[in-house]
């Protein structure tokens, strides 16, 4: 009996040593997504589509820099007029495998009750021009953690928070500090801050940071990183967000698991996200495993006595 609990011991150790992780370091670089300064650059200023894509085949992805090809011009902020016309590439996909995107429209919910409503018909993202553009978001995971990368232009004073949905239940994740909310802190169930001025095409809300006066449940901290890309286009420089976050933390998806991420700017002039796939399954925290084989051999011993 007392071979067959060392044995089991033994088994249980090496089932929680490190397992298949990916090599991605959150420090603010996308080059150990496959996404360096170079392809950046040939993706932002020259519309390579190739140049998106990131190098593991797990990976979940969408793409929408500047503004759809469907689109003429959308409310640029700097000079107050409808004279934004930059189209950029428009694409989401898993792995190495994407389809086009069509981005949709932001919807004014001031029309029909202010004189100086923008456009009734809907404005096209990112309103507000380039500042405000968030061109990239990446998902991809391990058995031990979720990982995701944004890019996006360099506006610190406007970054919300990460939304993501896991099998139903809400979490945010506070990506810079706000209203007494650390950066890194992981809320379940969340009230959210909305748009003042947008809502969807859809016509629901655009959600932007956590409620900081009903922020829900904390459950856990992930890792962020924020640093310059190294890369402007149509002069606004470049932002890249990493965070890394334990699976445990975020209800334990595993293998074929779904769920809608989200990511806006406070203003709400331009939003990106989609649903996800994970692709493995989750690695029991040590104490759901370790704490019953620790009671099981103190019962042996107890009765050996």
């Amino acid at each position: 009996m007392m071979r067959k609990i060392i044995i089991l011991l033994i088994n249980l150790g090496l089932f929680l040593s490190p397992a298949l992780a990916l090599s991605i370091t959150i420090d603010g670089d996308l080059s150990d997504w496959g996404i360096d300064s170079a392809d950046l650059d040939n993706g932002l200023n020259h519309d390579s589509e190739i140049a998106w894509i990131p190098d593991s085949p797990t990976a979940d992805w969408i793409v929408e820099n500047d503004l759809d090809e469907a689109y003429e011009k959308t409310w640029e902020e700097e000079t107050s007029g409808w004279n934004f016309k930059e189209h950029g590439v428009h694409i989401m996909g898993e792995g190495a495998t994407y389809i086009d995107y069509d981005e949709p429209l932001l919807i004014d919910t001031r029309c029909g009750t202010m004189w100086w409503c923008s456009n009734p018909g809907g404005v096209p993202q990112p309103s507000g021009g380039e500042r405000y553009d968030v061109e990239a978001l990446y998902l991809d995971d391990d058995e031990r953690y979720i990982y995701f990368g944004i890019l996006l232009t360099d506006n610190l004073g406007a970054l919300g928070d990460l939304a993501i949905t896991v099998n139903g239940v809400n979490y945010g994740i506070v990506i810079i500090a706000h209203d007494g909310l650390a950066n890194g802190s992981v809320y379940k169930n969340p009230v959210w801050l909305t748009s003042t001025w947008a809502e969807k095409s859809d016509g629901s809300d655009i959600i932007t940071r956590i409620d900081h006066n009903n922020p829900g449940t904390i459950v856990g901290t992930a890792d962020i990183a924020i640093e310059d890309a190294g890369v402007s286009d149509n002069g606004k420089d470049n932002k890249i967000i990493e965070i890394k976050v334990e699976k445990t933390i975020l209800g334990s998806p595993s293998t074929g698991d779904k769920s809608d991420i989200g990511y806006t700017l406070t203003c709400g002039n331009d939003y990106i996200g989609r649903e996800m796939t994970y692709d493995y399954n989750t690695i029991p925290e040590f104490s759901t495993i370790a704490i019953p084989a620790i009671m099981l051999f103190v019962i042996y011993m107890f009765r050996r006595k």
